[in-house]
């Protein structure tokens, strides 16, 4: 049996590969800026911090690659020169190490140019993680971002502000038909004849165990209350029955349709206005919409009897 070829990958030492791509000579950077990438993980440490400061000294590329590693690589050696970087180029990778890593003083004296919308979220955990008094800006987290800095800051969430986070969750789920707040767990089964409810989908039911936690016990009993003409509604509606005679190959797409529809029905006016357009509508709600913006067809629909046919596949 022959014997196995010998790796020869790492062949040329490291040294000799970073003087390359450092020097800059020979036409070996894009050859010696791979093969650093490829071993650096299994270098020495006093090797990767040669390798992260040439990075930061070398082009934009170079240190997009090399943000990264400084979250799992960081060293107070390596601050000087992400300072400068940063300072000079504020390149969104850049972000991160700093929030994370810098003098909280640096922190607060930099916190406008740190509290752009893709890193916010990291300045305000890295101030509650040191403790410091400021005020969250809910427009700029998520739902569930918010109340984990909320926690972690150790405030509380007023009932009427927890019940306006959960109804603008679902104002956003029932109007937009690419919401984030979208899906339903795969393990969570909701068996067939019976509605799906707004706690059926993951994002919001997270939610409400959150704000359970937080001791909004008050504004969860508002939605669980609302929540449960939300149930009946869909269940008496002559759309839940027609899907559950029909049973169509795509019953559980049609349900949640169905529940996205009476979630916008229901939702409270404060949450939406009389011109918005509900994507979820079933044919008859764009008819009466129609004849509502259109007075002509009020008034032909009168006349000849026009009407919407119910359609029993939905």
């Amino acid at each position: 049996m022959p014997l196995p070829v010998l790796d020869k990958a790492n062949k040329v030492p490291i040294a000799t590969i970073l003087k390359w791509f450092v020097e800059r000579k020979n036409g070996k950077v894009v050859e010696s800026r791979k093969e650093i990438q490829r071993r650096f993980d299994g270098l020495d440490w006093s090797v990767q911090k040669k390798v992260i400061l040439a990075f930061l000294n070398s082009g934009k590329t170079d240190r997009e690659w090399v943000y990264e590693q400084l979250i799992w690589f960081w060293d107070e050696a390596f601050l000087p020169k992400v300072k400068e970087v940063f300072e000079k180029y504020h390149e969104k990778g850049c972000y991160w190490p700093v929030t994370w890593y810098f003098p909280t003083n640096y922190i607060l004296e930099h916190h406008d140019k740190l509290a752009i919308e893709h890193n916010y979220y990291r300045l305000c955990y890295r101030l509650a993680y040191d403790n410091i008094e400021f005020e969250p800006n809910r427009k700029k987290l998520s739902p569930k971002e918010y109340l984990a800095i909320v926690e972690l800051a150790h405030k509380t969430v007023q009932d009427e502000e927890a019940i306006d986070i959960l109804f603008n969750v679902l104002h956003d789920l029932c109007t937009n038909r690419f919401s984030k707040f979208d899906g339903i767990s795969p393990q969570h089964i909701v068996e067939k004849g019976r509605p799906l409810v707004a706690s059926d989908f993951v994002y919001v039911f997270s939610l409400t165990k959150k704000l359970s936690s937080l001791g909004c016990d008050k504004a969860i009993g508002v939605f669980h209350e609302w929540e449960k003409v939300l149930f009946t509604t869909i269940n008496d509606s002559r759309d839940f029955q027609s899907l559950n005679k029909a049973n169509p190959h795509n019953y559980s797409e049609q349900r949640r349709i169905i529940t996205k529809r009476y979630i916008f029905r229901l939702l409270p006016d404060k949450y939406k206005s009389d011109s918005e357009e509900n994507p979820f509508a079933d044919d008859e709600e764009i008819f009466e919409k129609m004849k509502k913006n259109y007075p002509i067809l009020e008034s032909l629909a009168s006349k000849i009897g026009l009407e919407v046919i119910d359609s029993v596949n939905l």
